[in-house]
């Protein structure tokens, strides 16, 4: 009897006598061939299971630790990150008094890159802008070599000037400005920021100030 070339099942020619047990032993070889081929089909179906599972694994955490990443680098960009911010706004009464003090204290000034601070002086008269009072404090018109130790700038009556301050967020840093308003000046101070407690309008000539200051101040954090 002739037989299958891969798994030799019978083949049956017309003369062959035809036997039970030729169809029971195909039969087995059959059975056998199809539960090793279940068997490498299961196992190899493992392991493909076993090899995605760990792939999305190592994808969920190469994506956690850049998600992670990528949290910090925007907290550090936060924290980093420079904002325009407006410190105070508020309207002073003079009072009647010769003198204005301004609530621009070196803890303000000091949070500040940059600080603006914008008055609208009273009355006016020109008045001297200075640190604590008239002392400690020096201004240079138009930046000549000439200096007046009236305070930090002169600024003239009813109008807004502004003062830009360069703290660089440095408390211990000696006090300096620029002013634009009535004129151009150079302010500068041997005082820190932090010895700063507040900025005082006077009048020039010591007469009485009637009205109010109006007084803007904003930083950039």
């Amino acid at each position: 009897m002739r037989k299958t070339e891969q798994y030799q099942l019978n083949q049956w020619d017309r003369s062959d006598r035809i036997l039970m047990e030729d169809f029971n032993e195909d039969n087995a070889r059959i059975d056998a061939a199809l539960a090793a081929l279940a068997a490498l089909s299961a196992s190899e179906s493992g392991r493909l299971d076993a090899a995605l599972a760990a792939s999305e694994q190592r994808s969920a955490k190469a994506l956690s630790d850049a998600r992670t990443a990528l949290q910090g680098d925007i907290g550090r960009l936060e924290t980093e990150k420079l904002h325009f911010e407006v410190l105070v706004e508020k309207s002073v009464s003079a009072g009647g008094d010769s003198t204005l003090n301004l609530p621009v204290g070196g803890s303000l000034l000091s949070r500040c890159v940059l600080a603006a601070v914008d008055i609208r002086t009273p009355g006016s008269g020109s008045c001297y802008l200075g640190i604590n009072g008239s002392t400690g404090s020096y201004w240079a018109p138009g930046f000549t070599a000439g200096t007046s130790n009236g305070g930090l700038a002169m600024l003239p009556g009813g109008r807004i000037c502004r003062l830009l301050f360069f703290p660089m967020k440095r408390p211990a840093t000696p006090v300096a400005c620029v002013m634009a308003g009535g004129g151009l000046y150079l302010g500068y101070s041997d005082l820190s920021y932090s010895s700063v407690s507040y900025l005082q309008l006077r009048d020039i000539n010591g007469n009485r100030l009637s009205g109010s200051a109006d007084l803007r101040v904003s930083g950039i954090l």
